[in-house]
This record gives structure tokens, sequence and C-alpha cells, in this order.
């Protein structure tokens, strides 16, 4: 099950980059496709990260506060 956590977060790391390049493409939050660009990865990059953080050993924290049996 980790080697899926870690799919999970390199998948989640392709749209962290789009994340962190789409707002100089927006210039400011003005130009809609990439502004919308940017709006849709944050949203997607969110979710699997929560996800892969929640499974200890994939990063070597266990930052979601349960313990693992």
């Amino acid at each position: 099950m980790t080697a899926v956590a870690w799919l999970v977060v390199i998948v989640a790391g392709l749209f962290e980059t789009g994340f962190a390049v789409l707002p100089e493409e927006s210039q400011g939050i003005t130009r809609p496709r990439p502004a919308a660009g940017l709006a849709i990865c944050a949203l997607i990059s969110s979710g699997p990260l929560t996800m892969a953080l929640k499974r200890p050993g994939v990063i070597g924290l266990n930052l979601s506060g349960v313990n693992p049996p």
C-alpha cells in the first residue's frame, strides 16, 4: 500500500508544480484560463497530499494524529 501512497504523492506533486507556476501566468488572476488552472491545481493537489499523509511511512512522519497499529 505504500507504493500507491507514493504514487499519490508524485501525482499531487505535479499538480503542486502547476500551482506554483500558474500564478505568474495568470498575471494577478486577470487571465481567466491560467486563473482557473490555478484553482483546479490547488484543489486537486490538496486532496491527494492529505490522503498520503494519513498513511504512515510515506514521508517518515505521521502527521495524522493516529498511531499506526
